[in-house]
């Protein structure tokens, strides 16, 4: 089974002990089943715990991505990008002179693929 989502990772100066979110993309939206298609829900703000998120497909840019790095919050705007379902985002950010983070790097490339599992699903008592 092929990723549905796209995956977007981020480093600054190298490392990945950052948080973020990301405004004023899709926070949801429906699969259909029958004909494959992946659609879009309302748009919001989608946060993450770690240095990557996952975001629906479609086109993004100029959003706000809010990230936190080593006791500061940082403001950054997403360069103008169709996402594509199943591809890896890397972006790296350095430490401007003046406090402001700058990309110094991107990289596009596949995510890996899932794997299929069998399993049983239980409901919640």
């Amino acid at each position: 089974m092929e990723h549905l989502l796209c995956l977007l990772e981020f480093t600054i100066e190298g490392s990945s002990a950052c948080t973020l979110s990301v405004e004023g993309v899709p926070t949801g939206g429906t699969y259909d089943l029958a004909g494959g298609k992946l659609s879009a829900g309302e748009k919001g703000t989608v946060p993450s715990d770690g240095n990557t998120v996952l975001l629906l497909p479609g086109k993004a840019g100029n959003n706000r991505v809010v990230i936190r790095f080593q006791e500061n919050t940082y403001g950054w705007l997403l360069p103008a990008v169709t996402l594509e379902a199943g591809k890896r985002y890397g972006y790296a950010l350095s430490l401007g002179k003046e406090g402001g983070l700058i990309l110094s790097g991107v990289s596009v490339r596949p995510w890996q693929e899932g794997e299929d599992y069998n399993g049983t699903i239980k409901p919640n008592k």
